[in-house]
């Protein structure tokens, strides 16, 4: 099975989020469920184990999913959050039992101006340690993201809770300085007060025990085995997994770093790995081969054109409106969609994916047009020359 994460073609400015663990998500939800697309489970191996060879893009930098710069699909086989994305990019409870709404009371605006969100927790989740985990490693988490230099490249969208309280071990209770829509969407992982408590904001995000491995605990359904640099990453069941006995389907993941494109897709060609990730382009080399399906998902990358006018070079190109507009009908996105990626991305015209609960269908629309660009930049007083 072959998932490419690059299905949205976009062009705009592109704030920095989270990005959404889709590769992971759809391997877990298969891994869970005993379904890996119209195949079968992965071969066994002379034990008679169910190993899952994946082709992964990039070797990952440390094993914190809070501090590490890449994605963090390796990391969230091992560590569960309060909520996370499926493949469908909706967010769902993980730890928590539900998503706080004022529907369901657990979302209440004070007369102060602030709001109280409480979360239910799951009970009988332990660690892989087998220590409980408790609404006060959810606090812990906070505290740490909070502090300054955590590293934490979201830190910001933490900022707006004042107060983190567990009035018992399973119900985590926030206080936050007003309303705040992104609330369902952070809070990804969750990190073990009893392995990283009494430690200082600096030693947790240079723990090497943790960001390497043999340290890390978490409560999902594979354990931390081995990490070889350079070459893969080993993750294996966890037998006392709190979902029950038949999750997971499978006993371990490899997670083999092959960052080229073109040797991933060789290796994927030879039949070594199960599942894997390739670029747009390779799609139609990959379709019909025998053993493997070709998914197209969505994902949050894009490809973006930005017109800056925070330098004197870029104020005096781009300052005037009509200029930057003129250029955006002077690009033929559909061309760049249907050809140069060959048909396996979608334009868009905003830098949120259409899934996204904060999409907005209604932003203007900048439609291919070269006659009207050369007048609009005429009219501003370009010349061609």
């Amino acid at each position: 099975m072959i998932r490419n994460a690059g299905r949205r073609l976009r062009l705009g400015a592109t704030p920095r989020t989270p990005v959404l663990p889709t590769l992971l998500a759809a391997l877990l939800a298969a891994a869970c469920s005993q379904d890996l697309g119209s195949g079968s489970l992965p071969d066994n191996d002379d034990a008679g184990r169910r190993i899952l060879q994946v082709a992964y893009p990039r070797e990952i930098d440390v094993l914190n999913a809070f501090t590490s710069q890449n994605l963090i699909d390796i990391e969230l086989s091992m560590v569960e959050g309060l909520i996370t994305a499926d493949e469908h990019n909706r967010y769902i409870p993980v730890l928590a039992k539900e998503i706080p709404t004022e529907e369901n009371g657990l979302i209440v605006r004070r007369d102060d101006g602030t709001v109280e969100m409480t979360w239910p927790l799951h009970e009988n989740v332990r660690w892989h340690d087998g220590e409980p985990f408790t609404s006060a490693d959810v606090c812990f988490t906070w505290r740490f993201v909070a502090s300054p230099g955590s590293q934490v490249y979201n830190r910001d969208q933490y900022l707006g809770i004042l107060d983190c309280a567990t009035p018992d071990p399973h119900t985590v209770v926030f206080t936050w300085d007003g309303l705040y829509g992104y609330y369902d969407g952070i809070f990804e992982a969750v990190l073990p007060e009893h392995v990283l408590g009494g430690m200082t904001t600096e030693e947790i995000v240079n723990y090497r025990p943790y960001n390497r491995g043999p340290g890390l605990v978490g409560t999902g359904p594979f354990k931390f085995a081995q990490w070889k640099s350079g070459e893969y990453l080993r993750v294996v069941r966890n037998d006392d997994y709190w979902r029950g006995a038949q999750y997971p389907a499978i006993d371990e993941i490899v997670w083999a770093f092959i960052p080229d494109n073109n040797t991933r897709l060789n290796a994927l060609k030879a039949g070594g790995y199960d599942y894997g990730q390739i670029e747009p382009t390779q799609v139609a080399q990959m379709r019909g081969r025998e053993g493997y399906e070709v998914h197209l998902i969505s994902s949050n990358s894009v490809m973006h054109f930005d017109m800056s006018v925070e330098t004197e070079r870029g104020r005096a190109l781009f300052s005037d409106r009509s200029v930057r507009q003129a250029l955006f009908h002077a690009i033929d996105r559909h061309a760049i969609a249907d050809q140069l990626m060959e048909g396996t991305v979608e334009v868009a015209d905003s830098p949120l994916n259409t899934t996204s609960p904060y999409y907005n269908p209604d932003v203007t629309v900048y439609e291919f047009d070269p006659d009207l660009a050369r007048r609009m930049l005429d009219e501003a007083g370009w010349r061609v020359g």
